[in-house]
């Protein structure tokens, strides 16, 4: 969680999240690929919540 990885950057002497007023910024699964099954199955939650 965002949260989590924030409060871990303020113990650290080094930035985990360069920019951390950006939410999407310190998403540490943005460089995984996932099987299309996953994204499918995201997109498809999103549209029953939308």
């Amino acid at each position: 969680r965002r949260e989590k990885i924030l409060e871990y950057q303020g113990q650290q002497d080094f930035p985990i999240c360069p920019n951390p007023d950006d939410p999407d910024a310190c998403n540490p699964y943005q460089e995984l690929q996932f099987p299309d099954e996953v994204y499918e199955s995201i997109q498809e939650y999103r549209e029953e919540r939308a």
